[in-house]
């Protein structure tokens, strides 16, 4: 709270990102911290952001508090948004130069992060993510269990590489429960979305039911050619009648 430098009080940047995390959660807090100007309740103070000083960062950013000792350094902690892509930054121990340090650092990586990444669609939910053969040699494609569309952010350039690395042709001797194999989405050999892809019930074809995938379908050709028959029948002697 005093601000003042012990060597048993120290904080990460991670730190700093937890609290403000927990603060913005403070709607009092949330509208102070995201002024450019605030007056005080007696009405005899007005505070100005320090992110003012430099007018290229203030309209980059949500809100922002700096802080500042001289064994921390110029620090800053700051909210903004791009593309509708919620950023969170914080930096710290940028030399007491010009008092503008820890606003160029922030305007360089958001700069970066906002140039060079996107939010991008990875997978969507209830998609199909492989085609598996069932042991009566039909197919049936396995959907992503996911329950909403998953986005994620990526570098621009990224080209996503989907796989799958497993077995795709049941057989009998395959259970419910039994994996198959893993579903993977990567950018650059970096994996960004993976799901494991099991057995279920419907996916399991009863034995008899292979007699049946044979049986059936010459049982209704037959009763087509019988039907047939049959018309043909009654045409020849109705004609004859005549």
């Amino acid at each position: 709270p005093t601000g003042l430098d012990n060597p048993n009080n120290y904080s990460t940047a991670r730190d700093i990102s937890i609290i403000l995390k927990e603060a913005l959660k403070n709607e009092n807090f949330k509208t102070i911290f995201m002024a450019d100007t605030y007056e005080s309740s007696n009405g005899k103070h007005t505070f100005e952001a320090t992110r003012l000083i430099a007018p290229s960062l203030a309209s980059m950013l949500d809100g922002s508090k700096s802080g500042f000792t001289y064994d921390a350094g110029l620090c800053l902690a700051s909210i903004a948004t791009h593309n509708d892509v919620h950023y969170m930054l914080v930096t710290l121990g940028a030399p007491y130069k010009d008092k503008t340090t820890h606003l160029l650092d922030a305007k360089t990586i958001y700069d970066y992060y906002f140039t060079n990444y996107e939010k991008r669609l990875i997978i969507e939910k209830d998609s199909p993510i492989v085609t598996l053969t069932l042991s009566n040699q039909t197919t049936l494609d396995y959907n992503t269990k996911i329950t909403d569309d998953f986005y994620k952010l990526i570098p621009v350039q990224c080209s996503l590489d989907k796989s799958f690395e497993g077995k795709t042709e049941l057989t009998k001797e395959d259970i419910v429960g039994t994996k198959l194999g893993v579903y993977s989405i990567k950018c650059n050999d970096d994996v960004l979305y993976q799901e494991d892809i099991y057995v279920t019930s419907n996916m399991i074809i009863p034995e008899e039911f292979n007699y049946l995938v044979v049986i059936i379908p010459g049982i209704i050709f037959l009763l087509i050619i019988i039907i047939i028959f049959i018309r043909h029948k009654k045409r020849h002697k109705k004609k004859h009648r005549k």
